[in-house]
């Protein structure tokens, strides 16, 4: 093994292999390589060596995850939240987080990934109900990851959650007609003149591409006597859809997707109270990437 001293091998690149010779152990190492190649390789593996051989840093250890003895939520209601997920509704998802808080039971671990990144992008997901949801241990994790800082803030305070009930008048048909997001702006479950304003507003058209996302929001918070208006909605489309009719295809799509989410939305009631003992999830993740 080459033994040049690393003084020696500084010195010698300092004044150059014309003015100062190799080191005898790099000459006889190589010598059919050229001098300023043979010094430079020899340096390389020496600073490789001593940088491998330096003890690593330290630092503290993170903190803990905190504990929370609360019960994970039942298997059923798990499978239904990775659903949800799999093709967010934020109304859908309010209404999981919200069963959960009000039952004291949790989303399983593997869900907590998903449900922070789509809060910290969507502001219509309830920070108030996925905080108390979540608990302590689920808070922590979110806030691992700097990325979810802003979201973390917003979790680690005491957030209500929406209320129950519109804070202002329900808008009337003319209203949703001419801007459909304000029926959206009304919490579930809604009234069933403003249900019916907003199946108009979906089945007249105006909402182009926007129709399935519109018609999952209006779906999501149908009240469970109002449900007959959807099939009355889809029973209001002609038959078929052919190529000469993308517009129809669309709304049947939208209705099938409003019918989809009240589905969803009934079922979330139901999947709490299975009865079936819930398994034990994979322990908390430590850290967040």
């Amino acid at each position: 093994m080459v033994s040049a001293p690393w003084d020696e091998v500084v010195t010698t690149a300092l004044l150059g292999t014309d003015r100062r010779p190799l080191p005898a152990d790099l000459t006889a190492a190589d010598p059919d390589a050229p001098a300023p190649t043979a010094l430079l390789e020899h340096a390389v593996r020496q600073r490789a060596r001593h940088r491998a051989a330096r003890p690593l840093g330290r630092c503290d250890a993170p903190a803990a995850a905190p504990d929370d003895p609360a019960p994970w939520a039942p298997p059923a209601a798990q499978e239904l939240l990775g659903r949800l997920l799999a093709r967010p509704v934020p109304e859908l998802l309010n209404a999981w987080l919200a069963a959960a808080a009000a039952r004291g039971v949790r989303p399983a671990p593997e869900h907590w990934t998903d449900l922070a990144a789509l809060a910290a992008t969507r502001p219509d997901l309830d920070r108030g109900v996925l905080a108390q949801a979540l608990g302590p241990q689920g808070v922590w994790f979110v806030a691992q990851n700097l990325a979810w800082s802003r979201l973390a803030d917003v979790l680690a305070r005491p957030v209500p959650g929406r209320p129950a009930a519109p804070a202002g008048p329900v808008p009337d048909e003319t209203a949703v007609r001419a801007r459909p997001e304000l029926a959206l702006d009304v919490p579930a479950p809604w009234p069933r003149e403003l249900a019916v304003a907003a199946l108009r507003v979906l089945l007249g058209g105006q909402l182009g591409w926007r129709a399935s996302r519109y018609g999952a929001a209006v779906g999501a918070r149908l009240s469970a006597d109002d449900l007959d208006l959807l099939d009355q909605a889809a029973a209001a489309l002609p038959e078929g859809a052919g190529r000469g009719q993308p517009g129809l295809r669309l709304l049947q799509e939208a209705v099938a997707v409003a019918a989809a989410a009240a589905a969803d939305r009934a079922s979330v009631d139901q999947a709490f109270d299975d009865d079936d003992d819930a398994p034990t999830p994979a322990a908390p993740p430590q850290e967040q990437a």
